[in-house]
């Protein structure tokens, strides 16, 4: 079977020795081959009608062209993401110790991720602390500060039109010049809205157009989902187009849709299977067959 990799897993493919590891733990024919093989970053199976990818090619957060390239989205998780957790752990304590660390250490598993200051607000609101959103948000500012001063993200930056970096100027710089509370307020999803539909990407895959595939499967977005591109009849043969998203096996926190003043959030774990048919193979004639699971 093929594994594929994305902007998570995409430094496994720079090192021989991790992709045989892998190999081994997935079971995978004959795993020293992958000493010399590197790990794909797409697939396509005709006989399944089958197109997948990562997806995070079309984030230009995370996909700067070459996937063998560290991206923006890199920075943001190891420079001020797992560092905003770890300032947090040494001020206030340990995860095993301290309620407030162990929730913060959650914030990846946010979605949207422009809902995070309002994650953190309700976090310090509903700690065991005496009121720690001052502390926290100086971690944040001076972390945010730090991160925008680096070469790295600088070196991101075009200055020729408005792009992601810009973005992210205004948004953190906005984060550092005010509390937590009326932070979370700022309705920053209206800014970035339509960043995680991918819809027109999955029409346009070469392989949807030539017909040399009818399902197109993404992950990266961490929301699963099923899009009907189009439908199309060639020889007879009625083709119907879609496109899936396998969303993430992680757990999710969702900020709820009632007293979103009191930044209220609500978490579980989530995961979703596709299973594709060639004809025949499926009573009936089916084609794929999908499960999605939620345990809270």
């Amino acid at each position: 079977y093929t594994y594929i990799v994305g902007n998570h897993d995409w430094l496994v493919n720079r090192y021989p020795e991790t992709r045989v590891q892998i190999a081994e733990m997935l079971a995978m024919e004959e795993p020293q081959r992958f000493r010399q093989k590197r790990f794909e970053i797409e697939g396509t199976w005709t006989d399944y009608g089958v197109y997948a990818c990562h997806g995070d090619k079309y984030d230009s957060f995370n996909y700067d062209g070459n996937r063998d390239d560290s991206s923006l989205g890199d920075a943001i998780v190891i420079d001020l993401i797992n560092k905003f957790t770890h300032k947090v752990e040494e001020k206030f304590g340990p995860a095993d110790e301290s309620v407030l660390t162990r929730q913060l250490r959650e914030i990846d598993n946010v979605r949207p991720l422009i809902d995070i200051p309002a994650w953190i607000q309700g976090v310090c609101e509903r700690s065991r602390r005496d009121d720690p959103a001052d502390d926290v948000k100086k971690i944040w500012d001076e972390l945010v500060d730090e991160f925008l001063a680096d070469d790295f993200v600088r070196q991101h930056d075009r200055w020729f039109r408005f792009d992601n970096v810009d973005k992210l100027q205004l948004v953190l710089k906005i984060s550092s010049l005010m509390p937590i509370k009326k932070l979370a307020r700022i309705p920053f999803k209206k800014f970035l809205t339509g960043t995680e539909d991918y819809t027109d990407y999955a029409y346009c895959e070469d392989q949807i157009q030539n017909d040399q595939a009818t399902y197109v499967v993404y992950g990266h977005t961490h929301h699963h989902e099923i899009r009907p591109l189009d439908q199309q009849v060639k020889d007879g043969n009625v083709l119907d187009k879609i496109y899936f998203n396998t969303g993430t096996w992680r757990r999710v926190h969702v900020q709820t849709a009632f007293d979103v003043r009191n930044f209220e959030f609500v978490g579980w774990y989530v995961m979703t299977f596709i299973t594709f048919y060639r004809s025949g193979e499926k009573k009936g004639d089916r084609r794929f067959e999908v499960w999605n699971g939620a345990m809270g």
